[in-house]
């Protein structure tokens, strides 16, 4: 684990994605870089699809961002992580150290199974869809 500093943070040219899920497995903590709302609401329902990525990965994740965002939620919900306001950089580096200091404090929140994240998986999210469109292929409305 490293120390915070200005070291902390690797921005890396784009890899190959079997590349990238390994990087993520070796991670400390994933980021999640939702965006500043400047009171607007257009960033509070994005879910990068990296995230979804992230959950195979099972290392703790860090949503930054609205607080009130759906990756946000959906990291609090399934206890894989944290998520700062992305106006506060105290709340950002309070979050950074929570998850890497790793305290059994932290530890008990944090749900790194895949069962944790069982109904984000592609097979379970493909077949919803399914449904969804066979409600409305066979709904009246159309």
């Amino acid at each position: 684990m490293r120390a915070l500093g200005e070291q902390a943070v690797m921005v890396l040219p784009a890899e190959a994605r079997n590349t990238f899920l390994a990087r993520c497995k070796g991670a400390d903590v994933l980021l999640v870089v939702i965006g500043d709302n400047s009171g607007r609401v257009e960033h509070a329902g994005a879910v990068p699809g990296k995230l979804f990525d992230y959950f195979g990965a099972q290392r703790p994740i860090l949503v930054i961002g609205p607080p009130d965002s759906e990756a946000a939620r959906i990291v609090h919900r399934t206890g894989r992580g944290l998520a700062a306001d992305s106006s506060s950089p105290r709340c950002i580096a309070v979050a950074l150290r929570r998850l890497l200091a790793c305290t059994s404090q932290t530890e008990a929140s944090l749900n790194l199974e895949p069962a944790a994240v069982q109904n984000y998986t592609r097979d379970v999210s493909l077949r919803r869809f399914a449904e969804f469109f066979n409600r409305v292929v066979a709904s009246k409305t159309i």
